[in-house]
């Protein structure tokens, strides 16, 4: 058993309304990121080898991705997201513009045109706040 706060910060994760998950590029994903997503993937996995009849700790829970960096394209990291996402069945917030995984941004934001990030990450924001309302007024499946 690792000692950390991997348990504290996955109770938090499970009782929020929404997450944002984001990751500067460096090497594709930080070290450290990279390790946190391996560990939470093999809790999925567990639930699904171990075929438990209650859902996946995140399931349906909306999510949205984040993806900056200096001068390289921002979607290879994204799309990680996007699959890390998929394995803890959370549910990808996507955008019906590039690079539509989620908002990505690349140097200085504020000045970025084409990722056009401040202006994403608003829509991100808002399309999360909808997500978030639909579920709290689903009904339950029986």
């Amino acid at each position: 058993m690792i000692k950390d706060d991997l348990s504290l910060i996955f109770n938090k994760m499970k009782e929020s309304s929404a997450l944002v998950i984001g990751s500067p590029l460096y090497f594709k994903i930080p070290s450290r990121l990279t390790a946190f997503i391996e560990r939470l993937v093999c809790l999925a996995y567990f639930y699904d080898w171990r075929g438990f009849r209650k859902p996946h700790p995140l399931n349906d829970k909306p999510c949205g991705l984040v993806a900056v960096c200096g001068g390289d394209n921002p979607t290879p990291v994204l799309e990680e997201l996007f699959n890390f996402a998929l394995c803890l069945r959370m549910k990808p917030v996507t955008l019906k513009s590039y690079p539509y995984f989620g908002v990505g941004g690349k140097g200085r934001i504020e000045e970025d045109k084409d990722l056009n990030p401040i202006k994403n990450a608003k829509l991100l924001g808002q399309l999360l706040a909808q997500a978030t309302e639909r579920d709290k007024n689903a009904q339950p499946a029986y």
